[in-house]
C-alpha cells in the first residue's frame, strides 16, 4: 500500500511539474482518498487550488500540510500566500510573526509580512520588514521593488533611486525597476537621466504605452516638438483609446504653437517697436479686478456642457460638485455652437490683453460648479514646460465669477492667497487675473451652486 503511495505522489509531482494541473489535482487526490493527512499531497493540491481560486478548500490542505510539519518554511509560506490571495491579511500577518518567532531568519516570510503590512498600508513596517529581507539577502530583487515603491510613495526619491539602481545593477533587462527609476528621475528633475531610462523601457519592452507617454512629456518640456509629436501619435497608433495622450497630443500642440507665437511677437516687437498695446493699464504685482455682466444664457449653457465630479480629478478638487472634463472649453463650444460662450472668450481676451498690456494666448480654459462642501487645495497653474522655458513671469490665471451662491454660510468660497497673502470674496461677474505663480485656494459650503469661469493664459511678451 505505501510504495503504492508514494508512486502516486511521484507521479502527481511529475504532472504537476509539467504543467499538467488536472491530472496532477486527480492524483493528489487519490493520494488523500488513501492517506488524507500526507502533507506533501496536502501541500501540492492546496497550491494547485490556489492557482484556480478555489482558495478556501486551499486553505484546508494548506493548514493540514502544516500541522503535519510545521518545521516545514514552504508550508506556511503556501498557507500565508493563499490567505494574502484571499484578502484576510490581518490573519496572514499574524501568522507571519508567529512563525517567525521560531523562523526568525527565514526571508520569505519576512518578506510575506512585509508584503502583508504593505497591502495594509502600514509602510514604516512594511520597509522594516523588507530592509531586513534584503539584510539577509542582498539580492532578493523583489524586496528592492517593493522597498523602492514604498519609498517613491514616501517622496524619498533619492533612496528609491538607489533601490530602483540596485535591481538594475542584479538584473539590467528588469522592465519596471527601469520605468519606476524614469519616474523617480522624473520627480527629481533628472531629465536626460529620466529620459534613458525611458529609452531603456521601450527598448526592452516597445508596447510600453506609460514609458512612450513619459518620455514624450520629456521631449515636450524640452521643446522638442516634433519627437514629441511623433511619440504621441505612435502611442495612439499603438491603443487608440488611451484618452491621456490624446489630451497629451492636444497640450503639445498648443505649446508649439505658443513658442512659435512668442517667438514672433518678441521678433516683431524688437525689429519693429511694436507689440504693446494702446490700454494702460498693466497687472498689479498682485491682481487685477475687472467686470463682465453675467448672462443667464451663459450659466444655463455651462450645466449643459459635459463635466465630471470634482472626486474624479486628482489632487487639486475635493468635495461636492463639476468640472469640465478637458481644459479646452473655448475650443470645445466651437464645434457645439454655444454662441454666448464664443462671446465671453472675445470679452475676456480683450480684458486679459489690457491687463498684461500685450497680445497673449490661451493655454487652459475651463469651468467648475461647486455645491455643498467644494474646493480647491493650494495649488499654482504653472507646468514643468514653464519653469524649463522660463515663462513663468509670462503665465496667468483668470477667474470669472458667474454665481457666488451663498456668502452667509461659514465657507463662501473666498479666494485665499499667498505670496503675499490676500481674501478676496468675489462678487458675481467679478474677473480677478492673477499671476499663475500665485498658490491660491478655496472652499464653498453654501446651498446654492457656485459656478465660475477659469482660464490660463501667457504674455506674448
Amino acid at each position: 500500500m505505501e510504495s503504492n503511495i508514494n508512486h502516486l505522489l511521484k507521479t502527481a509531482i511529475k504532472e504537476h511539474q509539467k504543467g499538467k494541473l488536472d491530472e496532477a489535482e486527480m492524483l493528489y487526490r487519490e493520494v488523500l482518498n488513501t492517506e488524507p493527512r500526507q502533507s506533501d499531497a496536502n501541500h501540492n493540491l492546496g497550491l494547485i487550488l490556489t492557482s484556480k481560486d478555489k482558495i478556501e478548500e486551499a486553505l484546508i490542505l494548506l493548514k493540514v500540510a502544516t500541522e503535519v510539519n510545521p518545521n516545514t518554511e514552504q508550508y506556511w509560506i503556501s498557507y500565508i500566500n493563499a490567505l494574502i490571495k484571499q484578502n484576510r491579511l490581518e490573519e496572514a500577518g499574524t501568522i507571519c510573526k508567529k512563525i517567525l518567532t521560531q523562523q526568525p531568519e527565514s526571508i520569505r516570510l519576512h518578506f510575506n509580512l512585509g508584503v502583508v503590512l504593505q497591502n495594509l498600508d502600514k509602510l514604516p513596517e512594511a520597509e522594516a520588514s523588507y530592509r531586513k529581507v534584503i539584510e539577509l539577502k542582498p539580492d532578493f530583487i523583489e524586496a528592492h521593488n517593493n522597498l523602492g515603491t514604498i519609498l517613491q510613495k514616501n517622496g524619498q526619491f533619492e533612496d528609491a533611486e538607489v533601490s530602483y539602481g540596485k535591481i538594475i545593477e542584479l538584473k539590467p533587462d528588469h522592465v519596471n525597476a527601469n520605468y519606476n527609476l524614469g519616474l523617480v528621475l522624473q520627480n527629481l528633475d533628472k531629465l536626460p537621466e529620466a529620459e534613458a531610462s525611458y529609452r531603456k523601457v521601450i527598448e526592452l519592452k516597445p508596447d510600453h504605452i506609460e514609458a512612450h507617454n513619459n518620455l514624450g512629456t520629456i521631449l515636450q518640456n524640452n521643446g522638442q516638438f516634433e519627437d514629441a509629436e511623433e511619440i504621441f501619435r505612435k502611442i495612439i497608433e499603438l491603443k487608440p483609446d488611451v484618452i491621456e495622450v490624446h489630451e497629451n497630443l492636444r497640450i503639445l500642440l498648443k505649446f508649439k504653437t505658443l513658442s512659435l507665437k512668442i517667438r514672433e511677437a518678441k521678433k516683431n516687437y524688437k525689429n519693429n517697436n511694436i507689440g504693446e498695446l494702446d490700454s494702460p493699464l498693466k497687472l498689479a504685482s498682485n491682481f487685477f479686478i475687472s467686470n463682465r455682466e453675467v448672462e443667464t444664457e451663459l450659466v444655463k449653457s455651462l450645466y449643459e456642457i459635459k463635466s465630471k465630479e470634482l472626486s474624479q480629478t486628482k489632487g487639486v478638487f475635493f468635495g461636492s460638485g463639476r468640472h469640465s472634463v478637458n481644459f479646452d472649453l473655448f475650443e470645445q463650444v466651437s464645434k457645439d455652437n454655444y454662441s454666448i460662450i464664443k462671446k465671453v472668450e472675445k470679452d475676456l481676451t480683450t480684458i486679459m490683453k489690457q491687463a498684461v498690456n500685450s497680445d497673449i494666448f490661451i493655454m487652459d480654459s475651463f469651468f467648475n460648479i461647486l455645491n455643498n462642501g467644494g474646493g480647491s487645495n493650494y495649488h499654482t497653474h504653472l507646468s514643468k514646460f514653464d519653469k524649463i522655458n522660463k515663462l513663468v513671469k509670462q503665465k496667468y490665471s483668470l477667474t470669472y465669477y458667474l454665481t457666488v451662491g451663498d456668502q452667509n454660510c461659514s465657507e463662501p468660497g473666498i479666494l485665499k492667497m499667498k505670496n503675499p497673502d490676500d481674501e478676496i470674496l468675489p462678487h458675481k461677474g467679478m474677473i480677478m487675473i492673477f499671476p499663475a505663480s500665485r498658490s491660491h485656494s478655496a472652499v464653498y459650503n453654501g446651498k446654492v451652486d457656485r459656478v465660475m469661469i477659469g482660464v490660463n493664459f501667457y504674455s506674448l511678451i
